[in-house]
C-alpha cells in the first residue's frame, strides 16, 4: 500500500461521509449511511495504514498524518468508536509513548 493510496483513501472516505450528511439534510434522504461507506474503507484502518502516522519524515508521510489527525467530528464518530473505543485522532510527543516502551521492556515484548 502506497502514501498516495492511503491519502486517496481518506479523501474518498471523508467525501463521501460529508456527501452522505448533505444528502440527508438536503431531504433527498431520511437517514445516513455511514456504515456502509465506513465499511468500503475499512482497509484505512488497518495497522498497514496507521503505522504511517508515526513522526513524518517525508513529504507522503507528512500528508498521510495530517490526513489522520483531521479525522474527528460526528462522520468518523461510529468508526473510530467501533474500530479503536476513539474519537479521533491527535498528535502525540514522542517521549508519551516511553511508559509503553517501559512496559513493553518489563514483558520482554519486541514488535514485530
Amino acid at each position: 500500500m502506497t502514501y498516495d493510496e492511503i491519502v486517496q483513501g481518506l479523501r474518498d472516505s471523508n467525501y463521501e461521509l460529508q456527501n452522505e450528511g448533505r444528502r440527508v439534510a438536503a431531504g433527498l434522504k431520511t437517514e445516513q449511511d455511514t456504515a456502509g461507506i465506513i465499511e468500503r474503507y475499512a482497509w484505512l484502518y488497518a495497522e498497514e495504514s496507521l503505522d504511517a502516522v508515526g513522526e513524518p519524515v517525508d513529504e507522503e508521510r507528512r500528508r498521510v498524518r495530517a490526513a489522520l489527525l483531521q479525522m474527528h467530528g460526528p462522520a468518523y464518530a461510529p468508526l473510530l468508536k467501533r474500530a479503536y473505543d476513539i474519537d479521533g485522532f491527535e498528535a502525540a510527543e514522542d517521549k508519551e509513548y516511553d511508559p509503553v516502551r517501559q512496559a513493553a521492556d518489563l514483558l520482554g515484548f519486541r514488535p514485530r
